[in-house]
């Protein structure tokens, strides 16, 4: 159970009702109960508001007065509620405490206070790792690698041989940091593999999703800057260097040597292709594929949405044609 007065606290908010009412959990605004606190960004648009049963809302301040229970006042209710979460999480990565019996640690490992390894897990030679810093299950992390303050590797996550995390990142199960990146020179008929010599250098804050891989540079390092977010299932190529709090979505794709500037947005499958710059504050649109540099900031998209068969194979027939018939006008200009 937690107050609001402790809510409040957390979120930045005010209560507007009793401060010691205790919440047993955060539930959606058609879920919630009377023991539960849920949020809303604007009731006078949302029809879940006025039929929910939550017994507190986290609320913007001017519809204080629309909800009968008690509330948490913020200026913007969804970073409340992002805030909010962090004390009702389900799942306990502090599950144990100290090392593991069957955890394998290097002698000349670093490690600081009140670190937790897990079963199967495997620290190798020269390795440091900080405070309060949680290692799961099966997890392996290579020779010199640097794990800063208060970091959680959830189970079966790799880091690789000379790779550097910062304090207070997040990597979810099956995460992999520092694996070859995709490197090889023609030699006639066959391929001649490049060996990657560089690394991966994370900064603070960064979470990484699950089944993320992450290419450790081929000569310099692959960089992903503070406050990177990094959804399921994306695919970093190496020397890639992503700029700080940028977002990236499940299954993108960034290939070799690209360079995401800060605060970027990049939709679900979107694929950027390599050697190319976007700078800083620019949204990419779903399943948009990224061909040239943006150098501007703003949103750009190449989606085509979904249709109907026989509407699209009448299009794709037109869109064969284009080249055509952009000729026909050109010659129609000029006579």
């Amino acid at each position: 159970m937690v107050s609001l007065s402790t809510i409040a606290e957390v979120t930045g908010g005010i209560v507007h009702g009793k401060p010691d009412f205790e919440i047993k959990s955060l539930q959606s605004l058609e879920l919630a109960t009377a023991d539960a606190i849920s949020f809303c960004l604007n009731p006078l648009k949302d029809s879940r508001f006025s039929t929910s049963r939550a017994g507190a809302m986290i609320l913007a301040p001017q519809y204080a007065e629309m909800f009968n229970g008690h509330s948490i006042l913020v200026a913007d209710p969804y970073l409340g509620y992002a805030k909010c979460s962090s004390l009702f999480q389900s799942v306990n990565v502090h599950s144990y405490s100290g090392m593991h019996p069957s955890a394998v640690l290097s002698g000349s490992a670093t490690l600081g206070e009140d670190v937790s390894i897990g079963a199967f897990s495997s620290i190798s030679e020269g390795v440091q790792i900080g405070n309060r810093t949680t290692i799961g299950n099966n997890v392996h992390v290579g020779r010199n690698v640097e794990i800063g303050s208060d970091t959680i590797l959830e189970n079966q996550v790799v880091v690789s041989e000379g790779c550097k995390i910062g304090s207070r990142c997040k990597l979810s199960p099956g995460a992999v940091v520092g694996s070859s990146g995709f490197g090889y020179a023609p030699d006639g008929e066959s391929w001649h593999r490049i060996e990657q010599l560089g690394l991966v250098v994370i900064g603070d804050d960064v979470d990484i999703g699950a089944n993320t891989t992450i290419d450790r540079g081929a000569l310099g390092n692959t960089i992903i800057q503070s406050g990177v977010k990094i959804d399921n299932l994306v695919q970093i190529a190496h020397n890639v260097e992503i700029g700080e709090n940028t977002a990236i979505a499940g299954c993108v794709g960034i290939a070799g040597s690209a360079k995401i500037g800060k605060r970027c947005k990049i939709a679900g499958r979107a694929a950027i292709l390599g050697h190319l710059e976007i700078v800083d504050d620019v949204t990419i649109l779903v399943n948009s594929m990224v061909t040239k540099s943006i150098l501007e900031s703003g949103e750009y998209g190449s989606m085509i949405p979904v249709q109907r068969i026989q509407q699209w194979k009448k299009n794709v027939a037109v869109m064969h044609q284009l080249d055509k018939l952009a000729r026909k006008v050109s010659d129609f200009g000029k006579k």
